[in-house]
């Protein structure tokens, strides 16, 4: 059920909180980047489900899991309603290793546990905005030249420069 939608037809973030705390501490984060504190939504993930389900996806989505009763579940019904390529940064209230690693090789970008400093959110969001704005893989095979050559520099005696036209050459 994934929709295809180019980018610029998505908003950049969206978040759906289950507590104003949170909420509170996200608002100067997103001001900061310069996106609008009107896409943060009170509800966790069963409320992002439900809305993505009719409209399309953001490019960033913070999902709070706090009430969720089975995580890998919930979070494999978002995944249903997201667009290819949606980084997740989920929060939640389990401090499990077993947890977090579930939920990382299930495709999310970083799991939080609350309460949540700002300075960790940010540094969260942050790293999954960069995340975002890295090149995909498709775009680091184009920029690969088609061809190879090899290139063969020898001074013919020492300090000519061989070595450092060599280096300068790779």
């Amino acid at each position: 059920m994934s929709k295809n939608l180019n980018s610029t037809d998505r908003e950049p973030f969206g978040a759906y909180l289950s507590d104003e705390e949170t909420a509170s501490i996200l608002t100067p984060i997103v001001h900061g980047i310069g996106w609008s504190a009107s896409n943060i939504h009170q509800g966790g993930i069963a409320n992002a489900v439900r809305s993505l389900g009719i409209m399309s996806s953001p490019e960033f989505l913070i999902v709070d899991m706090s009430d969720s009763v089975d995580m890998l579940g919930d979070l494999n019904a978002l995944a249903e309603v997201c667009e290819s390529g949606t980084i997740v940064l989920a929060l939640g209230i389990i401090n499990d290793v077993g947890v977090y690693r579930d939920l990382i090789n299930s495709g999310i970008h970083d799991y939080l546990v609350k309460p949540i400093s700002q300075e960790l959110l940010r540094e969260a969001v942050i790293s999954a905005e960069n995340a975002l704005n890295a090149p995909t893989e498709a775009d680091v095979k184009s920029a690969v030249p088609a061809s190879k050559s090899t290139v063969i520099v020898i001074g013919s005696r020492g300090g000519v420069g061989s070595t450092m036209v060599a280096t300068n050459i790779a």
